[in-house]
């Protein structure tokens, strides 16, 4: 009985049901958070973080700092955001990052 109790000790269980652990888990995210957390990104959201960079610390691997892309927001702003939207928010590639960076 002993070798068989020590032999079947780590072997997955047949019955796993993550309901069996997890109602003794106490909740630490609510649903307004949860929602919060999973709502996509907004061009708001985009453009604070371009314009919260300092301008000119070191650059990206496209060799412009964050400065380049604040000065020329109102040429370029509108294509940055939607390529990082579209990535973000899951439809995007860096595929469509080399592009648009080969515009500018």
């Amino acid at each position: 009985m002993a070798a068989a109790f020590y032999q079947n000790l780590f072997l997955a269980q047949e019955d796993t049901t993550p309901e069996l652990v997890t109602q003794f888990v106490p909740r630490k995210v609510t649903e307004l958070m949860n929602d919060a957390l999973t709502t996509d990104f907004s061009t708001e959201e985009i453009k604070k973080a371009v314009f919260m960079m300092h301008p000119n610390k070191s650059p990206g691997p496209d060799g412009f700092t964050a400065g380049f892309y604040q000065r020329h927001w109102d040429l370029i702003g509108n294509d940055i955001l939607n390529a990082v939207l579209s990535f973000l928010n899951g439809g995007g590639t860096c595929r469509r990052w080399l592009i648009v960076l080969s515009l500018y």
